[in-house]
């Protein structure tokens, strides 16, 4: 009797996935997750496009399904968790894996609203684009009304659903991507201490706390790390030599679109604000020196670059662009402005002096 129950409970701890997949000639696929710290990696065999895999998954993680699409493959992100999943569809085309659906899995669900109104806001802010690219739309009353669904899209929803479910995993993993995309440490820290209690304790909850406990290195009023770097030239630059000037450290690349379509604002508010005691500083994370400086120099920018990695690992940052704005004694004052809200702040900065 004990041992039949011992079996049961085993096999209510499991993740049980099954699948039927139109269009898939692939004879395996693979199903990637983190579990107490450490990445598990399985290779599913698939016969005619119908696949079972088990996996010792008690509480919700994220994982990825890597199937097969037109002779490449494409990764599949979904919450694994306790129970009969089942996953229906097919990867003929691209309508239809933006169609594949998972069953079974509640926390997928919760999931998908999310992603749902998402791209609601996405939709959105794609229309006033076009109103204003036909000349349809005045830009004075989009412009507006496209910063604030930008900041909805960007971290304004995913707070908001945090806070309205503090016991729901996915909450966990959107605070995970808000940390990863450096929001302030004061904002993320309250959404960490709003969750439920046995959510922060959870194998799920402590990554993150982990990485909360990175992101405050660069609090609001901590000081920078101090560095010594060398220009384009090799002269040695370091925070020391802005002091008394309010400075944008900018994380790129020459290879980092974003970044590039990111210089134009920087230089606009550079020479704006320049003889007014405004500086930047490119930290630039390229590996090949002729690229990076063919970059510089197409972009026009005239501030002092250097390239580096190890302020972006001692700061966990996993993206760029990425930026801070520090004040005249290389204390933080904000994290990733770009855009409007970079030019918003250095209006409100020296609009004072």
């Amino acid at each position: 009797m004990l041992l039949v129950f011992s079996v049961k409970s085993q096999l209510q701890a499991q993740m049980r996935l099954s699948g039927q997949l139109g269009g898939c000639n692939a004879d395996s696929i693979s199903l990637s997750y983190m579990l107490n710290g450490k990445t598990h990696n399985n290779r599913i065999p698939v016969k005619n496009g119908i696949f079972t895999v088990t996996a010792p998954i008690d509480t919700p993680v994220m994982a990825t399904l890597k199937l097969p699409f037109q002779g490449q493959s494409f990764d599949y992100p979904f919450f694994a968790e306790r129970g009969a999943l089942k996953l229906r569809g097919s990867v003929d085309n691209l309508d239809s894996i933006m169609n594949l659906s998972i069953t079974g899995a509640p926390t997928q669900n919760m999931f998908n609203s999310y992603i749902k109104a998402r791209m609601s806001l996405i939709k959105q802010a794609d229309s006033l684009d076009a109103l204003m690219a036909n000349g349809s739309a005045d830009s004075t009353v989009v412009k507006p009304q496209l910063f604030k669904i930008g900041q909805m899209i960007s971290s304004g929803l995913a707070e908001q659903y945090i806070r309205n479910n503090p016991k729901n995993y996915v909450s966990l993993h959107l605070l995970s991507l808000l940390i990863g995309s450096r929001i302030d440490y004061d904002r993320a820290n309250a959404l960490f201490q709003g969750i439920d209690k046995s959510l922060r304790a959870s194998s799920a909850g402590i990554p993150v706390k982990k990485s909360l406990s990175v992101l405050q290195l660069s609090a609001t009023g901590k000081p920078l790390k101090a560095f010594s770097i060398p220009d384009m030239d090799g002269k040695m630059v370091t925070l020391a030599d802005y002091k008394g000037k309010i400075i944008l450290v900018d994380f790129w690349a020459s290879w980092c679109v974003p970044c590039r379509q990111e210089n134009p604002n920087l230089l606009e508010n550079y020479n704006k604000y320049h003889a007014k005691g405004f500086d930047i500083l490119g930290i630039s994370c390229d590996t090949d020196a002729a690229k990076w400086k063919k970059a510089v120099n197409e972009d026009n920018l005239p501030w002092k670059q250097v390239k580096d990695w190890e302020i972006l690992k001692y700061y966990g940052l996993q993206s760029i662009p990425s930026n801070f704005l520090l004040d005249g004694n290389g204390n933080i004052l904000a994290i990733n402005l770009r855009g409007e809200e970079l030019t918003q702040k250095l209006d409100q900065i020296f609009s004072k002096k």
